[in-house]
């Protein structure tokens, strides 16, 4: 059998602290933190589920993008979930369109009035 690669393991106290963190930024959704061996070394991945089924596609990850396990781990002592944590800090900020803001309804009626004029 191969050994995988030493990479600590987040213990199960810790993955319970960020899906009850998740719970309380995110109540509509659920944050999936899951851990695989792959090529003799262990990978993590984060997405979300659930929420807004109007949002297609999600601003975020609906699916496990694998990262290598060490990844998780920050040299200053933090981790990925910390930081996903920092740049949605609440449930509205993971609802933030990711296209290009539509102009506001009156610019386009007047653009639509300046064609018919012309």
């Amino acid at each position: 059998m191969q050994k995988l690669e030493d990479a600590p393991l987040p213990t199960v106290a810790q993955v319970e602290a960020w899906r009850q963190e998740a719970r309380r930024r995110w109540p509509e959704f659920e944050l999936v933190f899951t851990l695989r061996a792959h090529r003799g070394r262990w990978e993590y991945g984060l997405h979300l589920e659930g929420g807004r089924a109007w949002l297609d596609p999600p601003p975020w990850a609906a699916t496990p993008h694998w990262q290598p396990l060490a990844a998780l781990w920050r040299a200053d002592h933090g981790d990925a979930v910390a930081e996903l944590f920092e740049r949605y800090p609440d449930q509205a900020a993971l609802l933030v369109p990711t296209t290009p803001a539509l102009p506001p309804p009156l610019a386009v009626l007047r653009h639509l009035f300046a064609l018919m004029s012309s």
